[in-house]
C-alpha cells in the first residue's frame, strides 16, 4: 500500500510540474500589455486534500466494527472505496465566480476571488460539504449535494471545507456501511504584487546605461514568478529569483518589460525600463571610414536610444551638430578631411573618424589632325564647360588659326584643367591639274588655316589618241569611220560608205471568219515591215442549239461557228414559271402537319400552313424483367406505337442447372443438358467418349508363343494377340517403351542440352578471364562433342533398340 501511494505521489508530482510548465508558456507567450487582475475569475484548481475511507460492520451480537480502508494527506486524487464495496477515484475541485483553463491548488492556498466555487468527485449517495473560517464560525453548509458557493468572502481569514460521503452496503446478517472524510483549507489573496524600479508606462521607460534592479514583494500570498521580455524576445521568461530582476551591462540595448504573478493568480502591472550602454553606430555610403575616395558620401549615426552627429569640414577649426542624424559631403564640396563622431541620448560616445574628399579636376586631351596641324581639345567627363584663350568652347571643335592657344576646362564640382598647344601653316593638295591633249597640267598647294595657295609641278600637252571604230552601211544609211581621242573625248569621222537598201521576203496570212487575210513583207536585213495583198474576211457559218424554257430559266437559242468555234446566244424565251399542285400532310405524334406545293414540271417543293405535332399519348406498363430482357416502367405511345422505358431494372440474367442426359462411352459421345430454372432456356454439350482402357487379364503359352488376352476396364470390350516366342516378350516391351517415350524425346534432349550449354559456357568464360585461349577451344570441341554424344544418347538410341526389337522379332 504504501509503494502505491509513493507512486502515485510522485505521478501526481509529474503531472503537476508539466501543469506548471504548460502554464509558464502560457503566460510566457501572453501579450506584453498590461493586464488587470480579474478577481473573480481563476484556474478551476484541482485541490490537494486529507482523506480517510472506512468501513463499518454493524451486527445485533458486536456492535459497530470500523475498519480503515485507506486515509492520505495533501493529496490531489486518491482511490476509495464507494457504498457498493468497489473502488471509486476521488476528487477535489476549486474556482472562482468563473474560471480560465485549469491549474492545482495545494491545501491551505490562496485563491483570488471573493466568491469561490467547490466540488468533489465522487459516487457516494449522501453527501455533505461544511465550510468555516479561522474562528470556526460555519460559512456555509450543504447537504445532498457535491458542490458548494461561496460568496463575501473576506480576505486575512483562513476557509476549511469537509466533505463526508456515505453509503450502505448489502448484506444478509450485518449491516455494511461506508463512509468517507476529505478536507482541506484556502486563503483569500486579492492583491496583486508591486515593483520598483522601473516606470508602468513604456513611453515614460526610466532609461539608463547602468546596470538596474527591480524588487518585487507581495504582503499576502508571496511572489511566485517574475518574468522578464527583452527588446529581442518574442515572448516573456521566468526569472530565477522570486524577489529581483535585472538587466545587465553588455545586454541588448532596447525596451525591457517585467510583471510578476502571485500565488493566487493575481498579476502585477507591467514595468518598463529603457537600457542602453552601447555608443551610436556609425555607417558612411561609400563603406569603411579612414580611407580617401572621389565621390559623393553620407555619414549616419544610428542608436536605439536616439542620438547626435558631430562633424567638421576642412574648411572648420570645430565640430558641429548635423541637423537629423546624417551628414552628406558632396562632390563640390572643399576637397580634404572629413571628422565625425556621434554621442546618444545617454552619454555613450563612439571613437572618431574620418573620409577624405579628393576630386580630380577634368582630364583633357588635344587631338592633332591626320591631315593637317589643326587640333581640338576633348574630355570624358559631363558637366564640363571650357574656354579657348578666353572665349567659350565646345569640346571636339576644331581649331585652325596660327599661334598659341589655352584651354581652361571646368568640371561640374568647380576643378579647373588647364592645357596649352600650338598652331603653324599647313599647306596642303588643294587640287592636282591634269595635262589635256591641248593644255598643260599643275598642282595647287593651299594652307588649311590661312587659305594662302600656290601653283607648282606643271605638265606640258598630252596630245590626242585616237580610237576608230567602223560602222558599217544599212538599208537606209551610210556607213563611215569614227576617230575618238580617248583622252579628251574629240570626235571625227572618215571613210563614208553608201547605204545598202532593203531586202524585202514575203509572209502570206490567208482570211478568217472575221478578219481579213495578207501579205506580210520583211526585210532580210533591218526587218523593216509593210503589208500588201489584202484579202476580205470569210464569214461564220453557224450551227444551232435551242434549249427550251424552264419554270425558272428563259429558253434561247445557242449559234456555234462551225469554222472557229465562236458562239453567241439569241432568240430568248421567257421562262415557264412553276405549276404547283398541293397536297395536305397531317400532323403526326412527333412531327408537324402542312400544305406541301410542288411543281408538276420540276419538281420544286416548298411547305406552308404548318400545323404543331399533335404529341404521344402514352400508356403505361409495369414490366417484370427477364433472364434476357430489362423490366420498368414502359411508356407506350397509343397513336404511333412509339416507346421508352424509365425505372430501368436490369436484366436478371439465366441460372442454368446441368444433368447428364446421355452418358458417354468407350466409343460413342455422350450429352449434358443445361436448363435455365427461372425461363427454361437450354442449351447441350457433349460429353467427349472416353476410350478403351486395356489391361492384361489373361496370358498363355503354347509351343514357344505367348497368346495375350486384353479386356477394356470400362465396357468388357476384349482381344486376343499372339506374340510368339518367349524373347519376343522382351522385344516387344522395348518396343512399347519406345512408343511411351518417343513423344518426349525432343524435349528431353533440348532440356539436356541447354544445361549443358549452360554449365560449358561458364567454363569457357571462367578461362577467358584467366586468359586461357587454348583451354577455351578445347572447351568448345568439348562442348560440341558433348552435343552430338547427347543427341545419340537420347534420340539416336531408343531408334536403335527398337529396331534391333523389330529384327529380333
Amino acid at each position: 500500500m504504501t509503494r502505491i501511494s509513493k507512486s502515485k505521489n510522485l505521478l501526481v508530482l509529474v503531472v503537476a510540474i508539466i501543469m506548471v510548465c504548460v502554464a509558464v508558456l502560457y503566460v510566457s507567450f501572453s501579450s506584453s500589455t498590461s493586464i488587470t487582475a480579474q478577481a473573480a475569475t481563476t484556474p478551476r484548481y484541482t485541490v490537494s486534500f486529507s482523506y480517510k475511507n472506512t468501513k463499518r460492520v454493524t451486527s445485533m451480537s458486536s456492535g459497530n466494527k470500523d475498519t480503515v480502508y485507506k486515509q492520505g494527506t495533501n493529496v490531489s486524487s486518491a482511490s476509495v472505496m464507494n457504498n457498493s464495496g468497489s473502488s471509486m477515484t476521488l476528487k477535489a475541485y476549486l474556482y472562482g465566480d468563473s474560471y480560465s483553463g485549469s491549474g492545482n491548488l495545494s491545501n491551505g492556498g490562496y485563491v483570488g476571488s471573493t466568491t469561490v466555487n467547490i466540488s468533489f468527485d465522487s459516487t457516494y449517495t449522501e453527501n455533505t460539504i461544511t465550510v468555516t473560517n479561522s474562528s470556526g464560525a460555519q460559512v456555509n453548509k450543504v447537504t445532498s449535494s457535491k458542490s458548494i458557493q461561496l460568496t463575501g468572502l473576506v480576505v486575512g481569514q483562513t476557509y476549511n471545507v469537509s466533505y463526508s460521503g456515505f453509503g450502505m452496503g448489502t448484506g444478509s446478517t450485518v449491516m455494511t456501511s461506508y463512509l468517507l472524510d476529505a478536507w482541506f483549507s484556502f486563503k483569500l489573496d486579492l492583491d496583486a504584487p508591486t515593483m520598483t524600479g522601473g516606470s508602468t508606462t513604456a513611453t515614460n521607460a526610466k532609461k539608463t546605461r547602468e546596470q538596474v534592479t527591480l524588487t518585487v514583494s507581495d504582503s499576502t500570498s508571496g511572489v511566485k514568478y517574475i518574468y522578464r521580455k527583452g527588446p529581442n524576445d518574442s515572448y516573456y521568461s521566468v526569472q530565477p529569483s522570486y524577489t529581483k530582476a535585472y538587466v545587465s551591462s553588455g545586454e541588448d540595448a532596447g525596451l525591457y518589460e517585467f510583471y510578476a504573478v502571485d500565488y493566487a493568480g493575481q498579476r502585477s502591472s507591467t514595468y518598463y525600463v529603457y537600457f542602453d550602454d552601447t555608443p551610436p553606430v556609425l555607417t558612411s555610403t561609400v563603406g569603411n571610414f579612414n580611407q580617401t575616395v572621389s565621390k559623393a558620401f553620407t555619414v549616419t549615426a544610428a542608436d536605439i536610444s536616439g542620438c547626435k552627429l558631430y562633424y567638421m569640414t576642412p574648411t572648420m577649426s570645430s565640430y558641429s551638430v548635423a541637423s537629423g542624424n546624417s551628414y552628406t559631403v558632396n562632390i563640390t564640396d572643399p576637397n580634404g578631411k572629413y571628422y565625425f563622431y556621434s554621442i546618444d541620448d545617454l552619454n555613450n560616445i563612439t571613437e572618431t573618424y574620418w573620409i577624405e574628399l579628393n576630386i580630380p579636376g577634368p582630364v583633357v586631351t588635344i587631338v592633332r589632325s591626320d591631315s593637317d596641324n589643326s587640333a581640338y581639345a576633348t574630355w570624358t567627363e559631363s558637366g564640363v564647360t571650357a574656354t579657348l584663350d578666353g572665349q567659350p568652347y565646345t569640346k571636339n571643335t576644331w581649331v585652325r588659326t596660327e599661334g598659341e592657344h589655352t584651354v581652361v576646362a571646368t568640371n561640374s564640382y568647380n576643378r579647373q584643367t588647364t592645357v596649352t598647344f600650338t598652331i603653324d601653316h599647313y599647306y596642303v593638295v588643294e587640287a592636282v591639274i591634269q595635262p589635256t591633249c591641248t593644255e598643260n597640267g599643275y598642282t595647287i598647294y593651299r594652307c588649311v588655316h590661312c587659305g594662302d595657295s600656290y601653283v607648282g609641278n606643271v605638265v606640258d600637252p598630252n596630245g590626242h589618241q585616237y580610237l576608230s571604230t567602223i560602222i558599217p552601211p544599212t538599208c537606209t544609211e551610210e556607213g563611215y569611220t569614227t576617230n575618238l581621242c580617248k583622252v579628251c573625248g574629240y570626235i571625227y569621222k572618215s571613210n563614208q560608205v553608201a547605204s545598202l537598201g532593203h531586202d524585202y521576203g514575203s509572209l502570206v496570212t490567208p482570211p478568217t471568219c472575221t478578219e481579213h487575210g495578207y501579205t506580210t513583207n520583211i526585210c532580210s536585213r533591218c526587218n523593216h515591215t509593210y503589208t500588201s495583198n489584202i484579202v476580205a474576211a470569210k464569214g461564220h457559218k453557224y450551227r444551232l442549239e435551242i434549249f427550251a424554257p424552264t419554270c425558272e430559266l428563259v429558253g434561247y437559242t445557242r449559234y456555234i461557228c462551225t469554222v472557229c468555234g465562236f458562239a453567241y446566244n439569241g432568240d430568248y424565251v421567257d421562262a415557264l414559271g412553276h405549276d404547283y399542285y398541293e397536297t395536305t400532310v397531317a400532323p403526326k405524334c412527333g412531327e408537324e402537319g402542312y400544305i406541301l406545293h410542288k411543281c408538276t414540271r420540276c419538281d420544286y417543293e416548298y411547305k406552308t400552313d404548318f400545323v404543331p405535332a399533335n404529341g404521344h399519348k402514352y400508356i403505361e406498363e409495369s414490366v417484370t424483367p427477364t433472364c434476357t430482357e430489362t423490366g420498368g416502367l414502359n411508356h407506350t405511345c397509343v397513336v404511333c406505337g412509339y416507346t421508352y422505358q424509365t425505372e430501368v431494372i436490369p436484366a436478371l440474367g439465366h441460372s442454368y442447372k446441368s444433368s447428364v442426359t446421355l452418358l458417354a462411352t468407350c466409343g460413342t459421345n455422350g450429352e449434358r443438358t443445361h436448363v435455365c430454372s427461372k425461363c427454361g432456356d437450354n442449351y447441350m454439350t457433349t460429353i467427349e467418349a472416353k476410350g478403351h482402357d486395356y489391361k492384361l487379364v489373361q496370358e498363355t503359352n503354347n509351343n514357344g508363343k505367348s497368346l495375350r488376352t486384353y479386356s477394356c476396364s470400362y465396357c468388357g470390350h476384349t482381344y486376343t494377340e499372339e506374340i510368339g516366342e518367349e524373347y519376343e516378350q522382351v522385344s516387344n516391351f522395348v518396343i512399347y517403351l519406345f512408343e511411351q517415350y518417343s513423344p518426349y524425346m525432343v524435349w528431353v534432349f533440348l532440356a539436356t542440352a541447354g544445361v549443358w550449354s549452360i554449365a560449358m559456357g561458364i567454363a569457357m568464360i571462367i578461362a577467358k578471364k584467366n586468359e586461357d585461349k587454348e583451354k577455351a577451344k578445347k572447351m568448345l570441341t568439348n562442348y560440341l562433342i558433348g552435343l552430338v554424344a547427347i543427341f545419340c544418347i537420347l534420340v539416336a538410341a531408343p531408334y536403335l533398340v527398337n529396331g534391333i526389337a523389330v529384327l529380333v522379332t
